[in-house]
């Protein structure tokens, strides 16, 4: 028994070293009609990959953690979501499950090797409004106003807390998604440093802001003491 929690033991303490060693950052918001996503580029790899992705229509998210738990996290929750595509059920009774057991599976059993990733996700329901979800190690995935996932959390989670309103209007969200990940970063980062996507009433699928889009809230960032 000793023997096996020190194990485990060691296993959260890899987890921990891989999710700094990636040192990337993403965090997530609602506004009054829209969901706002916001994320530091790989940067460990040549030619990344794009960061944020959409599974379908104007659900979307991103992965923080080791490069290779990333990749093999997008593509099984894209592969969960198509084979329930054409069935009468929603995305919360199909993928977040499945993915949270996957976790929890690579996080506990010994014989697999950890998986080290956190996912945020956002979407806009018509009837509902604007979701944010995140995903936990353990089998938990939550619904958010705000959150934040990666090396500089802890610090966007401070930033939220001085700083998020309720019903902010499109343009204030955006700004404030960049704002929060400069000041959890504390990086004066330009707008080819990270991806901006954001899904809305107006806007169901997911639309990725371009460089020039970015560049206007990176102009009017503000980075504060988190």
């Amino acid at each position: 028994m000793c023997d096996k929690m020190l194990k485990l033991y060691s296993t959260t303490s890899f987890n921990r070293h891989r999710r700094n060693y990636e040192n990337r950052t993403a965090v997530a918001l609602s506004g009054t009609g829209c969901s706002v996503i916001a994320t530091q580029k790989f940067r460990t790899v040549p030619n990344p990959p794009a960061s944020i992705y959409e599974l379908y229509g104007g659900f979307a998210g991103v992965v923080t953690g080791a490069f290779e738990d990333c990749m093999h996290v997008m593509n099984s929750s894209t592969t969960a979501v198509t084979q329930f595509l054409n069935r009468r059920v929603s995305v919360d009774e199909v993928l977040w499950p499945r993915e949270v057991d996957s976790q929890q599976l690579h996080t506990l059993t010994l014989q697999a090797r950890s998986l080290d990733c956190n996912m945020l996700f956002i979407s806009y329901d018509e009837e509902y409004g604007p979701h944010v979800y995140r995903t936990e190690l353990e089998p938990q995935y939550y619904d958010y106003f705000n959150c934040a996932a990666g090396s500089k959390m802890t610090d966007a989670h401070n930033y939220f807390r001085k700083h998020y309103k309720y019903n902010m209007p499109d343009e204030e969200a955006l700004q404030m998604a960049v704002n929060c990940l400069a000041s959890a970063t504390q990086v004066d980062f330009k707008a080819s440093d990270i991806e901006v996507g954001i899904v809305s009433e107006s806007l169901p699928r997911l639309h990725k802001l371009s460089e020039g889009e970015i560049k206007h809230f990176v102009d009017n960032m503000e980075i504060d003491e988190c």
